[in-house]
Formats: structure tokens, C-alpha cells, sequence
């Protein structure tokens, strides 16, 4: 007697080719949520979740950081401006903090400094030229000023910032006062400073921030997630823009100088301990919010 063997063959053969389907599937699936997952824990991470690492580190800085939260010092590169005295300005009402306001012009500084309460914290001046200076030199002044008054736990960088709250009569000169290799160099260098320590927080409020993203984006993929590095550029901060605002719409002066005092709060909220480590690049998230100054990130 002999059987058909064709069917039961066909059947086998089916589900076989059935089940490698299946599994196919299956693993384009995996490797597409793997993908996403890690795509967005890269850029969108900070966002999300905070890392184990952010709420503690175990090793021989944990001392150090147990005293970071009690004590700041604040150092504001290009601090001879209306956005510089602002941030300055909230910083100085709090206990144990002291404030370092570094400029190419002492006296500039120093008629702001003329207007802060320092009944509480202890404010120092310091010159730095960021904008003439080689990266050399800028490196090496910020890393005095570390040994000076530090351990810096806040970094300022508005070197590009020149001309946000500029009136009518006084002319901006982008190109003239910002100075991309200076900047960098400062915001490696505080890096540097922080990386060991395993906090710090670093701002940067320019125009020319978008040129350092990359740098910072590096930064926040190499680093310990301890450190909280902060790069924040809203649209309306960008001098050229803010000018042009002002020549098209006619804005007042004090308008502007408002935006300012509003900017320094919005950059100060970033501050507050419920922000978690990672990267805030409003470069990465500006098609998302078009126009939104003072959303949430």
C-alpha cells in the first residue's frame, strides 16, 4: 500500500515558510521599538527620565556634592549687559552663593554691579575678554577664576548675547562682539572643570549657540549624567532678529529690555532641582515650537 506524502510535505512546507514569516516579523518589530528607544533616549532621554546616576553617584565625590547643593558659585561670562544683571540678579537673593561677573570691561560690569542687593551673597568681578582673546587665554582665566572663587557649579555664557536689549540709537555689531572659538573655549573649559566633580550646570544664551550644539551634544553623550549641561537659544534672543524686530515693529526699547528680565527667569526656572541631567537644546526642538518663547521644554 502506498500513501500521498504531497499534502502533509505541502502542509509542512507551508507553515515552515508560515512560521519564518512570523519570526521575521517579529524581529523587524524588535529591531524597529530597539531603534526608536535608542534614538530617543540619545536626544529626547533628559525629557523623559531622569538617570539613576542624576539622583546619585557612588563614588568619593558624593561629599563634594552634598556641599555643591548648599553652595553656589555662579560664574556669567560677558556679564556687562541688562540679560547678565538679571540673571545676576536672582542669583544674589539667595543665601551662600557667590556670584562671579566676568566682562573685557571692568566698569561696565561694575554700573551693574552698583545695582544688586548683596546683602546675601558675595559678588566678585573679573576680567575676561572673550571676544579678543585666543582660546588659550580664555581656558586658562576660566580656570583661575575655579581656583579663585570655585568650585564653579553655574556657568554663563552670553558671549554672543550682545545687542538683545540694545535701544534705538546704539548700533549691534554681531560679528564684532561674539567670538565662536573664545566660546567654545570657555564652555570646554568649564566642562572640564565639572566633568571630575560630577555636577555642574552650564547655560548658554547666544545667538551663535546653535554653533556649539554639536560640542554640547557630545558632551551630554560622553558625560556622566550627574552633570546637568543646560544650552537653551529662544528665538527672540538671536541680536540680528531682535534689531530687526525692533526696526520693523517699531518696538520700544524698554520692550525689549522687559524680554530680558523675563528670559532671566524663564533660564532661571532650569536652575531649580526638579531638572533632571541631560541636554536642553531649543536647536533640536525649535520646529516643534515655532514661536513659543517661554514654552516648556
Amino acid at each position: 500500500m502506498q500513501y500521498d506524502l504531497t499534502p502533509g510535505l505541502e502542509w509542512i512546507l507551508s507553515f515552515g515558510y508560515t512560521a519564518k514569516d512570523i519570526f521575521m516579523a517579529l524581529a523587524a518589530m524588535v529591531a524597529s521599538a530597539a531603534f526608536l528607544y535608542a534614538l530617543i533616549r540619545v536626544f529626547f532621554g533628559s525629557f523623559l527620565w531622569t538617570p539613576t546616576s542624576v539622583r546619585h553617584v557612588h563614588d568619593e565625590s558624593d561629599s563634594e556634592s552634598e556641599s555643591w547643593t548648599k553652595r553656589k558659585v555662579v560664574l556669567v561670562l560677558a556679564a556687562d549687559q541688562e540679560i547678565g544683571f538679571r540673571i545676576m540678579e536672582q542669583y544674589v537673593q539667595e543665601p551662600d552663593v557667590t556670584v562671579v561677573a566676568a566682562s573685557a570691561s571692568i566698569e561696565k560690569v561694575d554700573k551693574w554691579g552698583a545695582k544688586l542687593d548683596l546683602k546675601r551673597a558675595v559678588v566678585a568681578w573679573a576680567e575676561v575678554d572673550a571676544v579678543r582673546s585666543s582660546e588659550e587665554e580664555v581656558a586658562t582665566k576660566i580656570k583661575e577664576l575655579d581656583v579663585l572663587y570655585g568650585p564653579v557649579t553655574h556657568f554663563y555664557d552670553l558671549t554672543g548675547a550682545t545687542g538683545l536689549c540694545a535701544s534705538a540709537s546704539e548700533k549691534v555689531k554681531t560679528a564684532d562682539s561674539s567670538n565662536v572659538q573664545g566660546c567654545t573655549s570657555a564652555i570646554q573649559a568649564a566642562f572640564d572643570l565639572m566633568r571630575p566633580r560630577h555636577h555642574g550646570k552650564i547655560f548658554i544664551l547666544s545667538s551663535t549657540s546653535y554653533l556649539c550644539l554639536p560640542i554640547i551634544l557630545l558632551f551630554d553623550l560622553s558625560c556622566n549624567h550627574a552633570e546637568v549641561t543646560v544650552a537653551d537659544q529662544p528665538r527672540f534672543f538671536d541680536p540680528a532678529e531682535a534689531r530687526q524686530k525692533q526696526m520693523e515693529e517699531k518696538v520700544e526699547p524698554q520692550v525689549m529690555r522687559g524680554a530680558a528680565e523675563r528670559l532671566a527667569k524663564r533660564v532661571k526656572e532650569l536652575d531649580e532641582p526638579t531638572v533632571s541631567g541631560g541636554l536642553r537644546g531649543w536647536a533640536l526642538i525649535r520646529s516643534f515650537i515655532r514661536g513659543g518663547y517661554f514654552s516648556s521644554f
